[in-house]
């Protein structure tokens, strides 16, 4: 007898107990990291059952989530990603999800956008450090060739990041994003040496947090992008200030002029390798896969 497909499942990572989690439908909270902690038990699915890369956690971080709910969600019909007190604010079930996904391949997070083009090899940068930065785009570029002028394009003329790695998609798309960015990671691990620092140790999660928007990019998709709320007590807003609808407004209006005469008058970026960079990797036993056909 046939299984009923399920309409909706989020997973809903969790690495310690949290009043916030959610683990009804549509969501499922999953523990990660449970192969490293066999002495928690949060009282719903782990994340080392079935086919999973629940040891490498503590690299791949919510990553391990999403792997497994690729190996291991067989039979539904959209599939997602939240975080134990991060959530799409907006109401999703079974009746409405047709509705709210007519006409997009995937719902997301509001983009973050700034007037600095390069923002998504800025902030990647930022949260690891430039030989990260330069060995990511290089594995990048090396095991996605056919997309070189799209990588390119998304980490030197982009403006636009998609932040927390949330998304909600038909299988068909969580498992394609699956297909094209894994590899890319596996890669991208046997190539990293291990950091002095536990957080630069998480350079894959970072990674992957930066590259949906890239997937969204090279794929073309057409992406709905929804508030997200942060739940706990020091998430607490402040107070809305009298007339704060009326300085939103004027901020935005300033904002706009100025991206507006950035956008006509700015010259595209091209990607180039400082030379101190490329010498110290190349120095450090590092062959460039990718960037040598920059």
């Amino acid at each position: 007898m046939e299984t009923k497909k399920e309409k909706i499942t989020i997973l809903v990572c969790a690495h310690k107990p949290d009043e916030h989690i959610r683990n009804y439908p549509p969501y499922k909270a999953i523990q990660v990291g449970a192969a490293l902690h066999p002495e928690m038990d949060l009282g719903f699915l782990k994340d080392n059952v079935g086919d999973n890369i629940s040891e490498k956690n503590p690299k791949y971080c919510e990553l391990s989530a999403i792997y497994w709910g690729w190996k291991n969600l067989k039979n539904v019909e959209y599939a997602g990603l939240a975080h134990y007190r991060r959530y799409f604010d907006i109401d999703i079930n079974d009746d409405n999800v047709d509705e709210l996904m007519k006409g997009y391949d995937m719902m997301v997070v509001k983009r973050m956008k700034t007037f600095y083009f390069a923002f998504n090899k800025g902030g990647l940068t930022y949260a690891t450090s430039q030989d990260d930065f330069w060995l990511c785009l290089d594995t990048l570029l090396y095991m996605r060739p056919e997309y070189k002028s799209e990588i390119i394009d998304y980490f030197c003329n982009n403006n636009e990041y998609t932040p927390y790695t949330m998304f909600l998609a038909k299988k068909e798309i969580y498992d394609d994003y699956c297909e094209f960015m894994f590899p890319v990671f596996f890669e991208l691990e046997k190539r990293i040496p291990e950091h002095p620092y536990s957080r630069q140790n998480r350079l894959i999660a970072y990674f992957g947090e930066w590259t949906l928007g890239l997937y969204i990019h090279c794929k073309k998709l057409k992406v709905k992008r929804v508030p997200n709320v942060m739940l706990g007590p020091e998430c607490n807003h402040t107070p809305v200030e009298k007339f704060s609808a009326l300085k939103l407004a004027f901020k935005n209006l300033v904002y706009y002029i100025k991206y507006t005469k950035v956008l006509l008058f700015r010259k595209k970026d091209r990607l180039y390798l400082p030379d101190d960079i490329k010498v110290g990797l190349i120095n450090d036993g590092y062959e460039l896969k990718g960037l040598e056909t920059l």
